[in-house]
């Protein structure tokens, strides 16, 4: 019978101690409060490994290494027994892995035969039954009541199930163990279903987010293409504006000097009868037949030379 069990740095245990006692002990604690960690560790003790893990996973996260020690009663001597089991990391990662077992009656050391089978002798099992009997997995157990009516007989032997439903019953608790093992089964399958049914359906959201994605690609290659011409394009045109204002200047130009040789034209349309009688016939002849920008300084020195005449021509 296992009467004390020590933990320091073993997987979540930090520094923990228990004492068991007669009979059947039950160890309660909320889901990652340590209790998988717990049975592990006694499973460490009389096997120096556990199945589903490594050594060095059994070390607590920042620490060097773990402690485990373990009292129990052979049943056979009725003596008390500690198993010590220690676990060291080098520098180099490597596990270093010490065991001892010591007779707390006598503070003997047993040494041979080796620690693991002198363990399990003393408790009449062998290593296989040991950690697929006695110690049955996390999550196993539903799975072995299931099994035939003859292993279900052999573990009622062993574990005393239907005393414990009988117990259920006398409480009034309908529900005994079997039964809430079953529920939890169903449960655990109507989970799955919904995991299932949230995995289809996120499929499904991944795909369309795909195809969004996908077309939100194309929409973009098709805006950067629009935005390579668009650009192209003003690079083009705006040379092309500036000739148009260009000219659009000289057409406003041309348009004033039109419009001042017209008037120019009047004016010397009426100075002409003057000047006919005031200048000389080839004079006459001579400004008749002048262009309209070299009028107004003929006219000026025409002016000069006879005070008389005055002329108002607006040339530009």
């Amino acid at each position: 019978m296992i009467r004390r069990i020590e933990l320091h740095n073993f997987a979540t245990h930090p520094d923990t101690e228990i004492e068991f006692g007669n009979g059947k002990n039950i160890i309660i604690g909320q889901t990652g409060s340590g209790k998988t960690n717990l049975l592990q560790a006694i499973d460490f003790a009389f096997l120096g490994d556990v199945q589903g893990a490594t050594l060095p996973e059994l070390i607590a996260d920042g620490a060097e290494s773990t402690e485990v020690f373990l009292d129990y009663v052979d049943s056979r001597t009725s003596q008390t027994y500690r198993i010590h089991r220690t676990l060291s990391r080098d520098a180099d990662g490597k596990i270093d892995h010490v065991c001892s077992i010591t007779n707390l009656e006598t503070n003997e050391e047993i040494k041979k035969p080796d620690p693991v089978r002198k363990t399990l002798e003393s408790l009449g099992v062998e290593q296989s039954v040991f950690r697929y009997v006695v110690h049955v997995p996390q999550g196993k157990f539903a799975d072995i009541l299931q099994e035939t009516v003859d292993r279900k007989a052999v573990l009622d032997r062993l574990f005393r199930i239907s005393q414990l439903e009988n117990a259920y019953r006398e409480l009034g608790l309908h529900e005994g163990p079997i039964t809430q093992i079953e529920k939890r089964k169903q449960g655990k399958l109507l989970a799955k279903a919904k995991l299932e049914e949230t995995a289809s359906r996120l499929a499904q959201e991944q795909e369309q987010l795909r195809k969004l994605t996908q077309e939100r690609q194309t929409k973009q290659q098709q805006l950067d293409e629009t935005t390579k011409k668009h650009d192209e394009l003003t690079a083009i045109a705006e040379p092309i504006e500036q000739h148009l204002t260009e000219i659009s200047d000289l057409n406003t130009k041309h348009e004033k000097a039109k419009a001042m040789n017209v008037t120019c034209e009047i004016q010397i349309g009426r100075l002409l009868p003057q000047l006919r009688e005031l200048l000389e016939n080839d004079e006459y002849a001579k400004i008749k037949t002048m262009e309209s920008q070299s009028t107004r300084k003929h006219m000026n020195q025409l002016e000069a030379e006879h005070p008389t005449l005055s002329t108002e021509i607006p040339l530009s």
